[in-house]
């Protein structure tokens, strides 16, 4: 895979992270069921690879609990979303010019998983109880 932008690979890194402690999975509980090495997991979560083979991210998928088209759409995402910030658009614009690139997909077949808010609920519905917070 081409190299992404650093601002991409922290957009990455800060979803899947957030996807892992969602499901209170450690790095190890990744690194396991992915059969990468648990500093490699972390080293995509703090963005200190701009390199991650595709392999490595259908890996991740698995263990994270998530179809592996929705880690490569965050991908995505993350690297439309870093060009924009490196042009000088502010975050509402960032967030109106995304809308309308999943929109033109969307008209020529190419689905895109950007509902978050979707992904979020999922998340929290599937994630476990700890103790003491129920």
């Amino acid at each position: 895979m081409e190299p992404v932008t650093s601002a991409a690979a922290r957009e990455l890194g800060r979803s899947l992270r957030f996807i892992r402690q969602a499901r209170s999975l450690t790095l190890r509980d990744v690194a396991r069921g992915s059969g990468l090495s648990a500093q490699y997991v972390a080293q995509v979560e703090l963005a200190q690879r701009t390199r991650v083979s595709e392999e490595a991210i259908r890996r991740m998928s698995g263990p994270l609990g998530v179809g592996e088209s929705v880690v490569a759409d965050l991908l995505l995402r993350a690297r439309v979303k870093a060009d924009l910030e490196a042009r000088g658009l502010t975050d509402d614009q960032v967030s109106f010019v995304w809308r309308g690139v999943e929109q033109r997909l969307s008209e020529i077949d190419v689905k895109v998983q950007t509902d978050m808010a979707a992904l979020i609920n999922d998340l929290w519905a599937t994630a476990p109880v700890k103790a003491g917070t129920a």
